[in-house]
């Protein structure tokens, strides 16, 4: 999905979002002109969102907009050579510029944890479960992830993630990898607009295979990090900078939302 589709399903969802906080409000102020809180009955959007961002864990703080997010590429390589390095198993040369390896989880044949680089992990995150769902020697993987909400930036809204190899010609193949988010974050939205994560993993697996330098954003950033503890901190601010349209989109998401919200309670 292109990031304008994805901006436009989100600002479908804050148009419900600010449906449902109208009638929220007005409940509030139900309450507070019965229990005579004069102070509480002003109507304040402003007021309601803060409170359910207070009361809510923030793993659930999404908008359920459900999205998938795609990129592909056509490579030099027989789908024989490309397997080894999207299949998620011990031993194999996985091409995630993150992950330092993969281990299997005892007595789980269909599991495996993937370890993070040292410059990345933590003391309470030194990498991640992730359950095999599907696989089809030299054709198809598909992974769910059992821990996704422990994870950084967009990663703990994946639901699914699936990666498919197209032979196209001999010696040739197209791989597509596909991410299937269970909603989307404000968050999210800004990586999206900066950056297709599918896509950038589809141009590094195509520089690996054809023994290119890694092109990709995240490979390039995973390069530039030191070695000490300020890479995760240097990733999440790099994820963060963008063009100038990843601020005006943002900006123009939260006043309309806030707008037309102020607009239909003054009316009501």
């Amino acid at each position: 999905m292109q990031p304008l589709k994805i901006a436009a399903r989100v600002a479908l969802a804050l148009l419900i979002l600010v449906a449902v906080l109208i009638i929220v409000t007005r409940a509030l102020d139900t309450v507070a002109y019965m229990t005579g809180i004069a102070w509480f009955a002003e109507g304040n959007p402003v007021f309601v969102l803060i409170l359910a961002l207070i009361l809510v864990p923030a793993r659930y703080r999404y908008l359920p907009v459900p999205v998938s997010v795609s990129g592909s590429t056509e490579i030099e390589a027989a789908p024989a050579d490309v397997w080894p390095r999207i299949v998620p198993r011990p031993g194999y040369p996985y091409h995630g510029p993150t992950i330092a390896g993969i281990d299997a989880v005892p007595g789980k044949t269909d599991e495996v944890f993937f370890r993070f680089h040292k410059r990345l992990a933590d003391e309470k995150l030194t990498g991640f479960r992730a359950r095999i769902e599907e696989e089809v020697a030299e054709r198809k993987v598909a992974m769910t992830y059992p821990e996704a909400h422990k994870l950084p930036l967009f990663a703990q809204d994946v639901v699914r993630s699936e990666t498919r190899i197209e032979p196209t010609a001999p010696g040739r193949c197209r791989v597509t990898f596909t991410e299937h988010l269970r909603g989307i974050r404000f968050s999210t939205l800004l990586i999206f607009v900066h950056l297709n994560p599918a896509r950038d993993a589809a141009r590094r697996l195509k520089a690996l295979c054809e023994g290119q330098d890694d092109p990709s954003w995240m490979g390039r950033t995973v390069r530039e990090m030191g070695p000490a503890g300020e890479a995760r901190e240097t990733a999440e601010r790099a994820a963060r900078i963008g063009p100038g349209k990843v601020l005006i989109i943002s900006l123009l998401l939260v006043a309309t939302m806030f707008f037309l919200a102020e607009k239909l309670l003054k009316g009501g």
